[in-house]
């Protein structure tokens, strides 16, 4: 296996560990709280790597804040649109469009198209993410318009992080010094003001700390992945591939939380599963 190959392997399996996190989310009282105490254990991981690496460069130091910042906007966004829309409807359109956004930047911006049978499979699985968005249920279900600007919004966010880090992980010395100082600052940015924002009780962190701090750890996991991944492979087929954890949660949901699965959603999963492999078959 050459390292393009084994970089796209691990993107999976931290696609199907970001959809363990996501599953925590789903269950839990306040998602936007659960989220927040995310970055607590990803804050303490950071700590000591950033004393066994080099310091950033001025150079990457820019980038470094800049992701931070827009990550978290992002994650304001989306808790916002989660209001306006269900979780399993925003977040699909989010990320699908996102990939879709990487792609076009990818082949007219960057003029560094991919193969034809990637580009295919990145659009096939990008399109199957984000029908997920529109499959029918019940009425009182709906989408709301405001909560697909807000995804629209949510979707450039993270068309903007990934490109950051991109551009960002190239200029790094080591990976890990980028990634450490990345979730270092994040958890700063993040912690502080929606600590001020929703006051957190010390019994509430003390009684969700076993499912935050492991979903913490997933989620940074996950994302230091791609950032890694970022230097061995082009970022739409990252984000595609990420994506794939909208599967996972869904396997995950009929499975765990006993949810019922309609034959479009089956049909969904076929053609993004598809998408999938005409991107990593023809790598």
């Amino acid at each position: 296996m050459d390292i393009q190959s084994i970089t796209l392997f691990m993107v999976l399996v931290a696609a199907f560990g970001s959809a363990i996190w996501n599953i925590n989310v789903k269950k839990s009282d306040n998602g936007l709280v659960f989220v927040t105490l995310m970055v607590i254990p990803q804050f303490l991981v950071s700590l000591p790597l950033m004393f066994l690496n080099p310091m950033p460069s001025l150079i990457n130091l820019y980038y470094i804040l800049a992701s931070a910042f827009v990550q978290t906007g992002y994650i304001v966004f989306l808790s916002t649109a989660y209001k306006h829309g269900l979780v399993s409807r925003v977040y699909p359109l989010a990320v699908g469009t996102a990939t879709l956004l990487s792609l076009f930047f990818w082949h007219f911006f960057l003029a560094t198209p991919l193969s034809f049978y990637k580009e295919f499979g990145v659009l096939l699985l990008s399109f199957g993410i984000i029908c997920f968005a529109f499959i029918g249920k019940r009425n009182n279900e709906h989408l709301s318009v405001k909560g697909m600007v807000y995804a629209f919004a949510c979707s450039c966010f993270i068309f903007s992080y990934s490109l950051i880090d991109t551009f960002g992980i190239h200029t790094a010395t080591k990976p890990l010094t980028y990634i450490s100082w990345l979730f270092f600052i994040k958890a700063l940015i993040l912690f502080i003001p929606m600590l001020c924002l929703h006051p957190i009780s010390m019994r509430t962190m003390a009684v969700e700390s076993n499912n935050y701090f492991f979903a913490g750890l997933l989620a940074g996991f996950g994302y230091g992945v791609a950032i890694w991944a970022f230097n061995h492979a082009a970022t739409p087929i990252v984000l595609a591939l990420r994506s794939t954890s909208i599967i996972f949660v869904l396997l995950l949901s009929l499975f765990h939380l006993k949810e019922q699965v309609s034959p479009i959603i089956v049909v969904l999963t076929i053609a993004t599963t598809l998408g999938a492999f005409f991107i990593l078959g023809f790598s």
